[in-house]
Parts: structure tokens; C-alpha cells; sequence
């Protein structure tokens, strides 16, 4: 069924009531006059008749009937009403508009009859012998307390219709001009009710499409003007709420998309709800839609599954470890627990993942350490508690092998005490570093580099091998200069130390809009490509036995790692076996960075 608008569903009705209420009032209207016209025309009438009955009463005893004929015709004529006097067995005597002797007895006729026993007779009846619709009151002649006549009045009241009838059109064309008026102000008021519940009806629809600035126009009505500013004061209050919930939304997305914890959350059948980036990074997920499909099919682990279906049933803290070896090795820490509502009732899990993969790499760094350190400290000590037992149980008198076994324990002491001063100075950097204790100025790197030279000059001498340093121009930049000078004579010390006798190590001296470059170039064997990546490690030697020979303490390389860091740098190598290897310390531009920021 077609729907139909509200103005169309009241104006009807309004019609219906006006056309009714017309009908109702005209029929009313009709009744009530004609009753009213009959009311008074039988006053009238009877008063007639009380007149006539007085003048006719002598001449009706006198049985002077010419007479009465005389009198009742002229009185008839001069008020307009038709006189009868009959006797009292109904015989016509007289009658003012027709001959007596042609009239029937009016015994029968209902007025002359009421009259005849002694009361007001009244009838209203169509005249056959006058041919029109009469009205009749009779009253009875009275002789000693005995009816002897009745004296009749009559009148026509076809006037009564004809003017009943003209007032009916009159009222019809009246009703119609009212109702056609009414349908105008009724069709106005429809508008005007109508028009504001329309404006409510849009305005809810821009509710729902989220528009929450819209506000309708006030009416005038006072209850539509209540309704209209309660539905204003509503959007903006959903507007703020509205708000509230997105500034809370986006900051819950933001916390969750931040967090280093992954964080997953399924509902009772295990299908996903939420999952930040995290997560998916862990579990090498790519695709972005991932709500309201199974925990299962997204990720295919048990050990997650278990922890899911576990914390689900028992509503119990959940912990398990798990390690994932594809794309990348992770080793992560499970928590699974029951989400429950108001009622206690379980209706999800949350899954909380925290990464341990970087405290295991320096859990595993921290084994390492200790054990290269302890390795690194005992070999020197049992060679030196060694040689030192060997010359007290008598080797001590042998001065040819005295000063051997002292020549050895002095070389092992140097070797010792360079690692305790190569792991002070790490740890010192360390600590600096981390506290920001490490005091920079603007210092030449021209200069750092030739102070540098000149201290690794006469071991290069010794093995004839030449150091060139090339730099287009004199470069400042904000440096430690003694950090930096340590970390580029640990750099040519390794060069000169692996490279060839007369061979030629390069220092080059480079910059460009972002950082200042040192690099150290030098011809020896190069390093092998698996050794690459691990060779600023501590402790972390290509070939263990070739270091010591050479001195070594395994700490150089990450001293100039840990010096580079320190300065917001970073130290690179590049090496291809037999082709050598190029070392660089790239210290950025922090000072030019800020001046021009400052500047904008």
C-alpha cells in the first residue's frame, strides 16, 4: 500500500469533520425553525381563534347562520385565515372560503374531533378542497359547560416550506463558502503542522548520515518550538558525544598501532575483533583486513591457538613462550586472558605479545661477553702463573731462560692490561653515551686526522708501509676530539696491522649535506663476506689465532662503533677478500641541521 503523506492523512479528515458538522448543523438548524415557525403560527392561530370564537358565540346561538357566513368571510379575508364553525355532529355551518353545503362532515377530521370532546384541536393535513397543506386549530362552543360547535382557523403553511426552503439553500450555499474557507485554513494549518514534523524527519535523517551541525529552524509553535530546540540541543550534545568517541577511538588506535606489544582479541568463537600492527608484523601478516575472520586461519601456530582456546575455557592468566623462525627468528612472550562483561560471563580472550627477541640477543651478548672476557683475561693470566711457577721451581737461576720466560710474562702483561684498558674505555663510552656526558666542540677533522697519523707513523714505518691522507678542504665539525682521534688510530693500527709490508693505506675525507665521512682504505687480505656483519661485535675475531699474534684485543672495532654512536653516527666497513677493506666513521651534521631549523 502506497504510504501517504501526514498533511494527506489529516486534511481528509478535516474535510470530513467540516462536511459533517454542516450536514449536522443545517438539519438542526431546519428541524429547530420549522418547529419554531409552527410554535409561533399556532399561537398566532389560536389567538385567531379565541377572537373569532367570541364574535361568532352570539350569532352560532342564535342559529343566525347568514350572518356567521358574513362575519367569518370578512374576518378571513382581513387576516388571512379560513374560519369554519361546525356543529356538534361535525355538519358544516359556515366557512369563510367555501360553500358549506358542498362540504363533507367534519366529524371525523382529528382537530374537530379533540374539540368536540371539550379540548384544543390541532392538525396539520394537506386541503384537498383547497389544495394545499393547512394547519388547524379548533376550539369548542360552549353553552352551559355543554360543546354545542367547534370554530375552526386554519392557515397555509406551504409559505413554511417555500421559506424553509430558501433558508436551506441560503444555509447550503453558506455551508459551502464556509467549508471551501475552512479547507483553506485547513490546508494552511495541515502545512503548518505538517511542515515542521518534515523538517523533524529531515533532520533525523541527517542525524543518521552523521551530519551533527544541523539544526532545525525554530517554529513559532510553542510546542514545536520545545521539540525543535530539544532536537538542536540533542545533536549538538550526539555532535560532542560523537567526538568523544572518535578522540577515544583514534587515541585507542593510536595506542594500539604505537605499542611494541602486539595485541590480539577474539570473541567466544575465536573470531578476531582486533589486531595492531604488532602483531601482524610478528606473524608476518600483509593483509589488512583481518577482522571477523578466525584466529586460525590468520594464524596458523598452535601454541597461539592453545593459549586462545585455554584462556577462553578456564578463564585463568595464561603464559607460554614461543619461537617463530619465519620471515625473521623471534622469540616472543604469551599472555592469555578472559575478557568478561558486567555479569562475569566470558565473551572473548585477549592475547598480549611481548617481543623478547632483542633482551635474548643481549642475554646471549651478555654469555658471550663474559665468556670472551673471562676467555679473553685467562689466557694471559695461566701463561703468566704458568712461567712465574716454572721460575720458582728453579728456572729462575737459568738466565738465559729467565729472561726469556720474564720477556714472555711482560708481553702477556701488556696484553693484559691493553684489554682492561680497551673494556674501561668501551664501558666508559658506554656510560658517557647513555648519560650524555660526552662533551663536543667545534673542532677540525683535518686536525684529528693528522694528530691520528702521526701517533700509528712509526709502526708504519717499521713495516714500510706509507699513509696518505687526501682531503679537498679544511672541514670542522662537532666532534669529542680525543674519542675521535682513539677511534682512527684503532682504525689505521687494524690497517696497518693486516696490511702487506710496503703497501699504502688512504684516509680520505669527505662531506656532503648531511654528514662528514672518514674513511680508511687500506690493500690487505679483506674480509670474508659471512664475517662482515659481526665485526664490530666485541670480542669478535676473523682469525682468533692470526689477532693474538698480532696483538689484537678483539675490543678495537667496537670502540669505533661505540665512538660513532656516541657522536649520533654510525661505522661502516666495505671488504671483498683479497681486495682489502675500507672502514668509515660518518659523522651527520647536527649543528648545520639546527641552524637552518632554527632559521625556518
Amino acid at each position: 500500500m502506497k504510504e501517504k503523506k501526514l498533511i494527506w492523512q489529516l486534511y481528509p479528515s478535516y474535510l470530513l469533520v467540516i462536511f459533517i458538522t454542516l450536514i449536522l448543523l443545517l438539519t438542526y438548524t431546519s428541524s429547530a425553525f420549522k418547529t419554531f415557525y409552527i410554535n409561533q403560527t399556532t399561537k398566532d392561530l389560536r389567538a385567531r381563534t379565541v377572537l373569532i370564537e367570541k364574535q361568532v358565540t352570539p350569532y352560532f346561538k342564535s342559529q343566525d347562520f347568514n350572518k356567521l357566513t358574513l362575519l367569518i368571510s370578512e374576518q378571513g379575508k382581513e387576516i388571512t385565515t379560513r374560519f369554519t364553525i361546525v356543529d356538534a355532529k361535525g355538519n358544516v355551518l359556515s366557512d369563510s372560503d367555501e360553500n358549506p353545503e358542498k362540504m363533507d362532515n367534519h366529524a371525523s377530521r382529528p382537530e374537530i374531533a379533540q374539540a368536540l370532546s371539550d379540548k384544543w384541536g390541532m392538525a396539520t393535513r394537506y386541503s384537498r378542497t383547497l389544495q394545499t397543506k393547512m394547519l388547524y386549530i379548533a376550539k369548542p362552543i360552549k353553552q352551559n359547560n355543554q360543546v354545542i360547535g367547534v370554530v375552526r382557523s386554519s392557515i397555509s403553511i406551504n409559505e413554511l416550506d417555500n421559506t424553509l426552503r430558501g433558508l436551506i439553500e441560503k444555509m447550503v450555499l453558506w455551508g459551502i463558502l464556509i467549508s471551501i474557507f475552512s479547507a483553506m485554513i485547513g490546508f494552511f494549518v495541515s502545512r503548518k503542522i505538517s511542515g515542521p514534523i518534515k523538517d523533524f524527519s529531515k533532520g533525523a535523517d541527517e542525524l543518521s548520515n552523521g551530519n551533527f551541525d544541523f539544526q532545525l529552524p525554530v517554529p513559532k509553535i510553542q510546542e514545536f518550538r520545545q521539540l525543535a530546540e530539544a532536537f538542536n540541543n540533542m545533536s549538538f550534545q550526539l555532535k560532542d558525544r560523537m567526538q568523544t568517541i572518535i578522540n577515544h577511538s583514534s587515541e585507542k588506535e593510536a595506542i594500539l598501532s604505537n605499542m611494541v606489544e602486539g595485541i590480539i582479541t577474539v570473541d567466544k568463537e575465536s573470531n578476531i575483533t582486533t589486531m595492531n600492527q604488532a602483531a601482524k608484523h610478528y606473524f608476518h601478516i600483509e593483509k589488512e583486513a583481518v577482522v571477523g575472520h578466525s584466529i586460525n586461519e590468520i594464524i596458523r601456530h598452535t601454541t597461539i591457538q592453545k593459549v586462545i582456546q585455554k584462556a577462553l575455557i578456564t578463564q585463568e592468566l595464561i603464559e607460554e613462550d614461543i619461537a617463530l623462525t619465519h620471515p625473521q627468528e623471534l622469540f616472543l612472550h604469551v599472555h592469555g586472558m578472559c575478557l568478561t562483561n558486567a555479569n562475569e560471563e566470558c565473551v572473548g580472550a585477549l592475547i598480549v605479545l611481548h617481543n623478547l627477541t632483542r633482551i635474548r640477543k643481549l642475554e646471549n651478548m651478555r654469555k658471550n661477553f663474559v665468556a670472551n672476557v673471562s676467555h679473553e683475561l685467562k689466557t694471559p693470566i695461566t701463561l703468566i702463573k704458568g712461567f712465574l711457577e716454572t721460575l720458582f721451581r728453579g728456572a729462575l737461576d737459568d738466565k738465559k731462560e729467565r729472561e726469556e720466560f720474564l720477556t714472555i710474562i711482560q708481553e702477556h702483561t701488556i696484553r693484559l692490561e691493553a684489554i682492561i684498558e680497551d673494556l674501561l674505555s668501551l664501558s666508559r663510552i658506554e656510560q658517557e653515551n647513555e648519560n650524555n656526558l660526552i662533551e663536543t666542540d667545534n673542532e677540525s677533522l683535518n686536525e684529528v686526522i693528522e694528530k691520528a697519523i702521526s701517533s700509528c707513523q712509526k709502526k708504519a714505518t717499521n713495516k714500510e708501509i706509507s699513509i696518505v691522507f687526501n682531503s679537498s678542504k679544511k672541514l670542522n665539525a662537532k666532534i669529542n676530539f680525543s674519542l675521535i682521534e682513539q677511534a682512527l688510530i684503532n682504525l689505521i693500527d687494524n690497517a696497518i696491522k693486516y696490511s702487506p709490508a710496503k703497501s699504502q693505506i688512504e684516509i680520505v675525507l669527505t662531506q656532503s649535506p648531511s654528514e662528514n665521512t672518514i674513511t680508511v682504505i687500506d690493500q690487505g687480505c679483506g674480509i670474508p663476506k659471512k664475517h662482515i656483519p659481526h665485526l664490530f661485535e666485541r670480542f669478535y675475531r676473523v682469525d682468533n689465532a692470526r689477532s693474538r699474534e698480532l696483538g689484537g684485543t678483539g675490543l678495537g672495532l667496537a670502540i669505533v662503533k661505540h665512538i660513532a654512536e656516541s657522536h649520533k653516527g654510525i661505522a661502516s666497513l666495505k671488504s671483498a677478500e683479497g681486495k682489502g677493506s675500507q672502514f668509515s666513521i660518518h659523522i651527520p651534521i647536527i649543528q648545520k641541521q639546527s641552524k637552518e631549523q632554527s632559521n625556518v
